[in-house]
């Protein structure tokens, strides 16, 4: 069964990323990082179209692997640190003072 495909369907593209990125906050926060997974999983399924340059991607692509860095998941984690990088590298520059916090 696909859990991913029993979350419910909104309307509007950004308001289901939305929904899955708050969702899975909301699971983090209480302990359930299966299921936070779940939902940050289904957010990036929602955004992954969407573009190099649209922010929603680098974010939720780093709420994902601050998920599993703190499970220590640490071989999940970092390509997908390295591919926030480089979306940041590509979108704001590679000089631009916010990857100095990145690297």
């Amino acid at each position: 069964m696909c859990v991913v495909c029993t979350l419910p369907r909104l309307s509007a593209q950004g308001t289901r990323w939305e929904h899955y990125m708050a969702e899975g906050a909301k699971a983090y926060q209480n302990g359930q990082e299966t299921n936070a997974e779940m939902f940050y999983l289904a957010a990036l399924e929602d955004v992954q179209n969407a573009g190099p340059e649209d922010p929603r991607l680098a974010a939720t692509l780093n709420t994902l692997a601050v998920l599993y860095h703190s499970q220590r998941k640490y071989a999940q984690a970092e390509p997908l640190y390295q591919r926030v990088l480089k979306l940041l590298e590509q979108t704001i520059g590679p000089d631009h003072p916010t990857l100095a916090t990145t690297r």
